[in-house]
């Protein structure tokens, strides 16, 4: 059972990366070709150029040095502006594709949830997930982590509308999900405190906070929270060891950037990444023609 759920989490993970490519592919779709076809022709043709190359460098073997050297400077800035992006979380979700698809009911106070909707809360929060790291479109960037705190993870945090029933009347409201690092969460030392400019913000130490012991009475007066685990000794209380926070619109810090319409430009390393996959692959085809 270990081994068949390792290779699903391994299927879906490729399932999401083709995904992604794909949605890369299609951004720029034109230029993408034009590149992968460019460099497919100049990799096929490498062979008849080569006598040209020739006039200009008459060894062979810098030939090969400098085009090897061509294609892992590709490779490397590729490689870079992944491990750069891999930071850029959050990603946004459309509110229309979580309102028209899922229905979450709002936790009240003094109420636990059943079974059933425990379960359709956290099957939803599956789906969000993969909704949002599919598209990976960045709707804020979250201060830099300073000091101790540099090696730690950033937490997620995308925006929904969300609905509740009193009564007969539906209320609904715009909400930040926020999904923490297990056990550890990182908050500002000024709070909810206005601040001016990001430099002000960066110049004061993250404070890191112990959710099961620390957080758990200030978390009561400013969130809604959710746990994926609960006590075996009291089932009437949450256990703080995962927790999901829904947080109002008006209690965002302004330390956050306000989502802007992000306009698609051209992808200049991705392209050279395309026209590398070009090139290899006429490389690979000229290679048999001159065997054959």
């Amino acid at each position: 059972m270990n081994s068949a759920t390792k290779f699903f989490r391994y299927i879906n993970k490729i399932n999401v990366q083709i995904k992604k490519k794909i949605w890369v592919f299609q951004k720029n779709i034109l230029l993408s070709v034009f590149s992968l076809f460019f460099g497919f022709i100049f990799g096929n043709l490498f062979g008849t150029f080569l006598n040209y190359f020739r006039h200009f460098i008459n060894w062979d073997g810098l030939i090969i040095t400098l085009t090897i050297f061509i294609v892992e400077l590709i490779n490397y800035l590729n490689y870079q502006k992944k491990k750069q992006k891999n930071c850029l979380i959050p990603f946004y979700i459309s509110k229309n594709y979580f309102f028209q698809t899922f229905f979450i009911w709002v936790l009240k106070k003094g109420k636990i949830w059943s079974r059933n909707q425990r379960n359709f809360f956290f099957t939803t929060y599956q789906k969000i997930k993969k909704k949002v790291m599919t598209h990976r479109q960045k709707l804020f960037v979250p201060p830099k982590n300073t000091g101790t705190n540099k090696k730690k993870s950033t937490p997620f945090l995308f925006k929904v509308k969300l609905s509740s029933f009193n009564g007969n009347t539906q209320k609904s409201k715009n909400f930040f999900v926020f999904v923490p690092v297990p056990q550890l969460l990182f908050l500002t030392s000024l709070g909810r405190k206005k601040i001016k400019n990001t430099k002000t913000l960066r110049q004061n130490k993250l404070q890191l906070l112990n959710v099961t012991t620390q957080f758990k009475a200030w978390a009561q007066k400013s969130f809604l929270t959710f746990s994926t685990k609960f006590s075996q000794q009291n089932k009437n209380k949450f256990r703080f060891f995962f927790p999901y926070f829904f947080i109002e619109t008006r209690d965002i810090p302004k330390f956050f950037k306000k989502p802007t319409k992000k306009k698609v430009t051209i992808d200049f390393i991705k392209l050279l990444n395309f026209y590398k996959i070009g090139l290899l692959l006429g490389f690979f085809i000229d290679a048999f023609k001159v065997g054959s």
